[in-house]
């Protein structure tokens, strides 16, 4: 199925261009340990509008406070935006993750798509930029998925860290 842009609604890629997530796993952020996480109210209409007005740009690669098991995992800053009352959401993606997944047909996933965090939650979380010049791309379908749910008051943002957040979801997947 394609948009009129002739991206994929899928995947986010255009026809013939690599699928780089292929094992990577899109997480409905609604659904997942949603404890962790602050919400708009479904009764306010919300608005989403890209800022630089943040430490954090798009491209950008950081290391992190990883888990143990994930010292070479990176975040790549996906869209820095604010949206309606919450304050400004920082959309990562993250490499070389080691999550158990029994959806996962090796048992365990290495990227996740698209998380959204509160910006202070990825202040506490980054240690250094890596790089500043990627340019992302897998986390449109998450993204999309995540904004959808937030327009329906059943979405929100992580508000505890990088590493909390990935056991959090962990141990949802393995319940």
């Amino acid at each position: 199925m394609e948009t009129q842009t002739g991206r994929s609604r899928r995947t986010g890629k255009f026809p013939g261009e690599k699928c780089v997530k292929s094992d990577a796993f899109i997480f409905n952020i609604a659904a997942i340990s949603s404890i962790f996480m602050t919400s708009c109210s479904k009764n306010e209409k919300v608005t989403f509008t890209d800022t630089q007005n943040s430490e954090f740009k798009v491209g950008q690669v950081w290391s992190y406070k990883t888990r143990s098991n994930e010292t070479n995992s990176t975040l790549t800053i996906c869209k820095v935006e604010t949206v309606g009352k919450l304050e400004t959401v920082v959309h990562i993606s993250i490499s070389d993750v080691k999550i158990k997944s029994p959806q996962n047909k090796d048992g365990e996933a290495q990227v996740i798509s698209h998380l959204p965090f509160a910006e202070s939650a990825v202040k506490q979380s980054v240690t250094q930029v890596l790089r500043e010049d990627i340019a992302p791309t897998n986390y449109v379908e998450g993204y999309q998925i995540w904004r959808d749910a937030v327009e329906n008051g059943k979405g929100g943002v992580w508000t505890v860290t990088v590493a909390e957040a990935i056991n959090a979801m962990e141990s949802t997947l393995n319940k």
